[in-house]
């Protein structure tokens, strides 16, 4: 086995633990989700009440932290995530 050709089987082998990597994260980033709305006695997608305001939807952020979107007074969802800092203060609606 010549040097270019090692060299080609590492970086191959690289690319596949890479990928499995993502499909991890993505799996995680899912579960974590999943555990959020166990946890907190919610439905997927159902309303909820965070520091008094009322809330839809929760996605794990890139940085490792819960994120919702608040409803506005205008009935819309907010443009702008929130971070959840605190599940404690969770109030199903």
């Amino acid at each position: 086995m010549t040097r270019k050709e090692k060299i080609k089987g590492l970086e191959q082998m690289l690319s596949e633990l890479k990928s499995k990597m993502n499909e991890l994260e993505s799996e995680i980033k899912i579960e974590k989700v999943h555990d959020f709305y166990e946890s907190n006695n919610l439905k997927e997608g159902q309303h909820f009440m965070y520091n008094g305001k009322e809330c839809v939807g929760v996605e794990y952020g890139d940085f490792g932290y819960m994120k919702t979107r608040h409803i506005t007074k205008n009935g819309e969802i907010s443009k702008m995530p929130t971070i959840i800092y605190d599940s404690e203060t969770i109030k199903s609606i």
